[in-house]
């Protein structure tokens, strides 16, 4: 047996900056002795390999400083020889809080990725209150307290054991609690201590094995002969410094070296202008023990007090050795949220004392400089957004600072290792690239910008950034969910290891019963669940991770924003194209591939004679080569014309499709630039055009953004625009991922100024719709739809954020009918999911299908191959809006008969003459009528612009809301051309019909399960005043009955209070029992 490596303390403050500055030199010294020991180890680990191989003798490791083997008992020279070259084999804990630790269970099976944690039981129960079906909570909490009866005073024989964050039974996560670890002799060996495993045999050189303590206590550290000595507290993570007991000081000012301060540096930083008022705000506290941790004054001046409150979840997640999301909406400024955090933790000034302070300290040290001597940061952002990182870090803080990039990453390594910076900055890409050279640097928190990009469990950049040896991680997304719930768990494991449980638990506890309760057909059993479970995660588990705001708190700053839905019906070429290609073999191919095989075998086609195409196409290729011709028929049917930039492989594809739906060679086509201004060939086309001239000729100074997925189809409008006799006399831009930098910088100027001529600007939907402040536009149109609905969100924001002083029009454009409707319908779908778990709404519940089913049944109107390749001139998003509607109005009638009903029940009198009982049936059709008109005036704006019209201005006319028949331009155009629209917004609510639901729901889910396993949610109206009057009758009986029960316990907890004898306790334990 080895020695135990003595515990590490870690203390629970920070140290302030005289601190640092007065322990340096000792700190450097053993730094600099510990990196020239690791350096050594590391090449004989190297060497041991080699030598391995050889079949030679390992050579044993150098031990670090302060470290000692375990000298009892006898182990095997192979185990050891094993165990000191492979550091994976050691023991793994989880930190959790300020003291707390679980280990991670030892099953190989479950560790699917490094650096995953696995709890020992299932946290979603534990974070929502709810009992763990398994009852592993349970097991931990004996295990755990077996643990702590261990640490009062039992000897072991075992290695040092320490605490788990097993938090016992309640409704949010429990605070840390401080312990330390002993060693001694155990006595027992019981299969319950499967827990808390002993750590195995082995090189305990390479592992910290810190233990928690408070501030300031000493610790009793054994020495080798067995004495004691005592130790002050030493910093985990963020600064492994010894040190005294901090006393609150003035940061002191370093004297500048020659050449390491600029002349005209600014005096603190930012240097916006400021009033009066700002000039009297001073720093802002985020720890109330430790003051020297703030916000800096000139940073804070300009902070608004959400930003305030970001700063402020960051630092107290932190400080518990925990990360978190910061899920605020885009334009709220997380990234000013975040340097605030980092200014506050790096005990940065704001002034120009922060200026180049790490390379100062070098300089003035002989030593080398630990790089936590401060807290050190990594940022991780989208590559496009690199540059803006670098400026804001610019903007508001003198931070020493190194982009890492694949062409730099060993310099910028070696400086950081060195301790001259901060802060590395890297993109996902070149992280993901470099990440066995990145995740083992000396790192105090990661940071994630843009983390949805994490959203896949096994992309390669997830799997990268979960590696990296770091367990204070943050992530900065907006748009936490895009398409699915189970999107959320990838991130929210990220932040947190192990407390979103794993994917399997993810899905059983909140995917799968929230999904499958917000089905329009679903059961009231369905239904209740699903609405309870989505309150558990909103109240009580995403609180523990996440802190999301969205631009409600900047309205006042807001101009609004009008997001329309035009349905454009198809031109005639792209009629006619379309069902020619639904009609085709190899859609009919995909169609039918579930159907009994023709042989009689009754086996599927796809699995007997027709696994694949008469041309040697498997299904996954079948389908994604014809979903992308049935977009692009759907957005214009010159999308597949020759175009002089397509490969041959494009060219081939487009022939082939092209031959199908018209049934002739494209080579034919004698004018392409004819051909794509044709108005037959793109039901789109006529608006556009009409639009763009209206706009054009208004006295609004108006400017336009035009998305698209598709450059072919920018390139296209492009060419409209130049050629049309109406548009022409001003210019244009097109931004596109082909453009660089300059180039695109250079675009978004010349469109922002309002003094040039730049009337449209032509944007690729992935390429533009980040990071781009377009406030000169106050007209947005989306040409195409996007699957995921960030995306479209993200491009029209690139006009609506703050900045923006005009009201912005935003014009959606669907192929109705087509594929582009189904891709709105997920966006709704996917839209409402978000809603749900951000901002806890009743949400109607419109469509039947969900996410992941396997029938077609369960797929209904979203999802499966059957609604992709599909095609109703009509439309059917607003026959599915219209079905929602007669649902719920067909509740509220139900609810209000069944009311009459039961009260002719109740009526004892039954010689009611006429008169009364045409009073009553006029009394119950008022009360339709009523309930029908506050029904139409809550909905106002989801009906079509132009079947609804009329019946809106009557409605509002009768409630007094006033009229909204007058129309402006753009509504004349649409309504001239036949199209439909609709408000977007305008498809998502708090319904009180769902409410409604719900509080009828959960009396019958309790009272009669077998009836709510049964019964649809939508039927729940006919039980409503029967279910209603039942449960007040129970409450008033049961209220009845608690009296007396009451003011007996009442009399005899008073009576145990003055009694000071063994009777007291005794009746107070019978009371509480």
């Amino acid at each position: 047996m080895k020695r135990r490596k003595p515990a590490l303390i870690s203390t629970a403050e920070p140290l302030s900056d005289d601190e640092f500055i007065t322990e340096s030199r000792a700190s450097a010294k053993a730094y600099a002795e510990v990196q020239k020991i690791q350096a050594e180890r590391e090449r004989i680990k190297e060497d041991n390999k080699e030598r391995k191989k050889r079949g030679e003798q390992a050579l044993a490791l150098p031990k670090l400083p302060g470290t000692k083997r375990k000298s009892e008992g006898v182990f095997k020279k192979d185990e050891y020889e094993s165990n000191s070259s492979e550091d994976e084999d050691e023991e793994s804990w989880l930190e959790y809080g300020e003291g707390k630790r679980v280990k991670k269970r030892k099953r190989d099976e479950d560790l699917k990725y490094e650096g995953q944690v696995i709890l020992p039981f299932n946290p979603l129960y534990h974070l929502s209150g709810l009992p763990d079906p398994e009852n592993k909570a349970a097991e931990a909490e004996a295990a755990k307290q077996k643990m702590i009866d261990r640490l009062a005073g039992r000897k072991s024989t075992s290695s040092p054991v320490r605490s788990s964050p097993i938090p016992a039974s309640s409704s949010s996560p429990m605070k840390p609690s401080l312990c330390t670890g002993i060693s001694g002799q155990d006595t027992e060996d019981n299969e319950d201590d499967r827990l808390l495993e002993e750590a195995p045999e082995g090189d305990y050189d390479d592992e910290e094995n810190e233990v928690i303590v408070p501030w300031g206590r000493t610790v009793k550290v054994e020495k080798g002969n067995g004495a004691e000595i005592e130790e002050e507290g030493v910093y985990s993570e963020d600064e492994e410094l010894f040190a005294k007991t901090p006393t609150q000081t003035k940061p002191r000012k370093s004297t500048s070296q020659g050449g390491l301060e600029s002349d005209d540096l600014p005096p603190y930083r930012p240097t916006f202008p400021f009033s009066e008022e700002q000039a009297k705000i001073g720093p802002y506290p985020l720890d109330e023990e430790a003051t020297d941790i703030a916000v800096p004054q000139p940073i804070n001046r300009f902070l608004k007090a959400y930003q305030q409150v970001g700063a402020k979840f960051l630092y107290e997640h932190y400080k518990q050795g925990m990360g978190g999301i910061l899920g605020d909406d885009m334009g709220l400024g997380k990234t000013i949220q975040v340097i605030s955090f980092l200014s506050a933790i790096m005990r940065k000034t704001g002034t120009s004392v922060d200026h180049q302070r790490r390379k100062r300290m070098i300089r003035q040290s002989s030593e080398d400089l630990n790089p936590r001597h401060w807290p050190t940061a990594l940022i991780v952002c989208p590559k496009s957004l690199v540059g803006n990182w670098s400026r804001e870090l610019d903007t508001w803080g003198y931070f020493e600072y190194a982009i890492w990039r694949s062409d730099n990453w060993s310099d910028v390594r070696s400086s950081f290792m060195q301790g001259f910076h901060d802060i590395i900055l890297t993109s996902y890409d070149t992280a993901r690239n470099t990440i066995e050279h990145l995740k083992s640097i000396p790192l105090s928190v990661v940071i994630v910008d843009e983390a949805h990009r994490m959203k896949e469990p096994g992309a390669q950049a997830t799997l990268a950034l979960k590696s990296i040896d770091c367990k204070i991680c943050f992530a900065l997304t907006g748009t936490l969910v895009q398409n699915r719930m189970d999107e959320m768990w990838s991130v929210l494991d990220f932040t947190h290891r192990g407390w979103a449980g794993t994917l399997k638990e993810w899905k059983e506890f909140a995917v799968n019963p929230i999904k499958r309760g917000h089905r329009h057909e679903g059961t009231a059993a369905e239904v209740i669940t699903a609405i309870m479970r989505l309150g558990v995660m909103t109240q009580k588990i995403l609180p523990h991770f996440y802190l999301r705001r969205d631009k409600r708190l900047i309205a006042h700053e807001l101009p609004e924003k009008r997001d329309m839905v035009v349905f454009c019906p198809l031109a005639e070429m792209q009629i006619f194209a379309y069902r020619n290609l639904i009609a085709s073999e190899d859609i009919q191919f995909l169609l039918r591939r579930n159907d009994p095989c023709e042989c009689g075998s009754g086996e599927k086609r796809i699995k007997c004679h027709h696994p694949e195409t008469s041309r040697g196409e498997k299904v996954n290729e079948v389908l994604l080569k014809n979903l992308a011709a049935c977009k692009k028929v759907a957005n214009h049917f010159g999308l597949l014309y020759h175009a002089k930039d397509d490969s041959p492989h494009t060219r081939a594809i487009n022939r082939h499709f092209f031959k199908i739906c018209v049934c002739m060679d494209p080579s034919k086509i004698l004018s392409l630039t004819k051909e794509n201004r044709d108005p037959g060939n793109c039901g789109k086309w006529t608006l556009l055009e009409q639009m763009l001239l209206q706009w054009r000729n208004d006295t609004d100074d108006n400017k336009v953004l035009i998305f698209s997925n598709s450059v072919r189809l920018l390139k296209m409008i492009s060419e409209f625009i130049s050629t049309s006799s109406t548009l022409a006399g001003f210019a244009f831009d097109m931004l596109t991922g082909e453009v660089g930098n300059t180039e695109r910088m250079d675009m978004v100027d010349r469109f922002q100024d309002r003094s040039q001529d730049h009337f449209v600007l032509l944007i690729s939907t992935l390429a533009g719709g980040v990071g781009l402040n377009l406030t000169a536009a106050n007209k947005v149109v989306i040409f195409d739809p996007d699957w995921n609905p960030a995306n479209d969100l993200q491009a029209m924001d690139r006009a609506f954020r703050i900045g923006q002083k005009r009201t912005v029009d935003v014009y959606r454009l669907i192929g109705q009918g087509t594929v582009e409707e189904l891709m709105y319908e997920r966006q709704i779908h996917k839209q409402q999911r978000s809603r749900q778990l951000n901002d806890g709404t009743f949400e109607s519940r419109i469509h039947q299908g969900f996410d992941g089913a396997r029938t077609e049944k369960d797929q209904g109107e979203l999802f499966g191959i059957q609604n992709i390749f599909r095609f109703d001139p009509r439309g059917f998003v607003s026959r599915n809006i219209e079905r929602v509607r007669q649902a719920e109005d067909r509740f509220v009638q139900d609810l209000i008969e069944a009311e009459y009903i039961d009260s002719e029940g109740e009526d004892e009198d039954d010689s009611e003459d006429e008169a009364g009982r045409t009073m009553k049936n006029e009394r119950k059709a008022r009360d339709l009528h009523r309930a029908h008109l506050r029904a139409a005036s809550q909905r106002g704006g989801d009906n079509d612009a132009v079947s609804r019209r009329r019946e809106e201005d009557v409605v509002n006319d009768i409630l007094g809301h006033g009229s909204i028949s007058a129309k402006k331009d753009n509504d004349d155009i649409l309504q001239k051309l036949g199209v439909n629209t609709r408000i977007h917004e305008q498809a998502f609510r708090d319904s009180p019909e769902e409410r409604a639901i719900y509080e009828i729901g959960v009396q019958v889910l309790r009272d009669n399960p077998d009836l709510a396993r049964k019964i649809k949610a939508n039927d729940l109206g006919k039980l409503g005043r029967s279910v209603v009057r039942r449960k007040k009758v129970i409450d008033a009986d049961n209220a009845h009955d608690a009296e007396p029960w009451k003011k007996r316990i009442q009399e005899r907890t008073e009576k145990a209070n003055s009694e000071n004898s063994k009777e007291a306790q005794r009746v107070l334990a019978e009371l509480s029992d």
